[in-house]
């Protein structure tokens, strides 16, 4: 249990909070309210709490709270990140980004690190790797649009885009001020827990796709290392939120990329109707075909194609199911693209 304390006296602001989090979020945690600092303290001599914010006008510059990591100061304005290197939240938001704040907070704490967040349960979550058979050729677009269609037959997607210049904000648009640096900082530092970093940072665009934000500077990326990037990926599986990971990426076939593939449920591999994705399919088969006769992996089964012809010419020949064979003009928006291409993808070919 989760025990925030908040100074401010602005009581409608008091009330708005403590009654969204304890009816919302009432097994996870407990709100306690203060107008005034002093009443604050007579409490915090006799109960101890997780997560403390403040004004400034009430708090000061009272020092054994502002230096305390588990302190926050409560501000007016959106745009105020910090004062004088203390964290500070803008109480004019959505409640509920407000909370996934608080979480973030904890997150870091050394407190938290033992706790469990979500089912201790196996989770039954699917792992979809979609690759690109070429530059350019829309694999993202389809990523979003395979996340859509699993989302709008019932299913619980997470899209997930790690690359440099990901564009998962272009094709989602979901609330909340963090993103993919504040999960891997948590993932590389190894501090506080990941699962409820995770919880704070998720963002849900309104076709309920759950996602991350992209990096806060694409330079952030390049300490990423491939080990990273599949610890997020089980810590995802791990929460039992979702029923599918949808994971778009360029594959590589490293010893670590071997075993993350033998792991995944489907690989989807998207191209047109170019030569270079005609060849590139063909060097995949080969890459299989050796893999399979090394006794390394057996990949072939899990795959599939999904063919985005931009013109309509015959599609490329391959070895592998075909999840899609979308033909469209090149003159849409990405998420009229998106919600376009979602309508012709069949699941049926999906592994179960």
């Amino acid at each position: 249990m989760i025990r925030l304390a908040i100074i401010d006296n602005d009581k409608l602001f008091l009330n708005k909070v403590s009654v969204y989090f304890n009816s919302k979020y009432g097994n996870e945690m407990s709100v306690n309210t203060y107008s005034r600092y002093d009443l604050f303290e007579a409490e915090q001599a006799v109960r101890r709490f997780d997560i403390i914010w403040g004004t400034r006008e009430l708090v000061g510059l009272t020092e054994k709270l502002t230096k305390s990591n588990n302190f926050a100061y409560v501000v007016d304005q959106k745009n105020i990140s910090s004062i004088d290197d203390v964290k500070a939240i803008c109480k004019y938001q959505k409640p509920d980004v407000i909370y996934r704040k608080m979480l973030s907070i904890y997150s870091e704490l050394d407190r938290a690190a033992g706790i469990i967040y979500g089912p201790e349960s196996g989770s039954n979550a699917k792992v979809i790797v979609v690759n690109g058979l070429a530059g350019g050729i829309g694999s993202s677009a389809y990523s979003a649009a395979l996340s859509q269609k699993l989302t709008n037959n019932g299913h619980r997607v997470f899209y997930l885009d790690v690359s440099s210049f990901g564009t998962a904000n272009v094709m989602f648009n979901g609330e909340g001020d963090f993103g993919l640096s504040d999960v891997f900082y948590s993932i590389k530092s190894k501090k506080g827990n990941i699962g409820l970093k995770i919880k704070s940072v998720v963002k849900e665009d309104r076709s309920k796709v759950a996602y991350f934000d992209t990096w806060n500077s694409p330079l952030d990326f390049y300490n990423i290392e491939h080990s990273d990037v599949f610890d997020l990926i089980t810590e995802l599986v791990k929460t039992n939120n979702y029923d599918y990971i949808v994971f778009d990426t360029k594959m590589d076939f490293t010893k670590e990329w071997i075993e993350f593939l033998n792991r995944v449920s489907n690989i989807i591999l998207v191209g047109d109707d170019s030569d270079k994705c005609k060849v590139n399919s063909e060097k995949m088969v080969n890459i299989f075909d050796l893999l399979e006769k090394q006794e390394v992996a057996d990949l072939h089964n899990r795959t599939l194609v999904a063919y985005n012809n931009i013109i309509n010419t015959v599609p490329m020949q391959n070895r592998f199911g075909t999840i899609s064979n979308i033909k469209h003009t090149s003159n849409r928006d990405m998420k009229n693209l998106v919600g376009y291409m979602s309508k012709h993808i069949n699941l049926a070919d999906l592994r179960n």
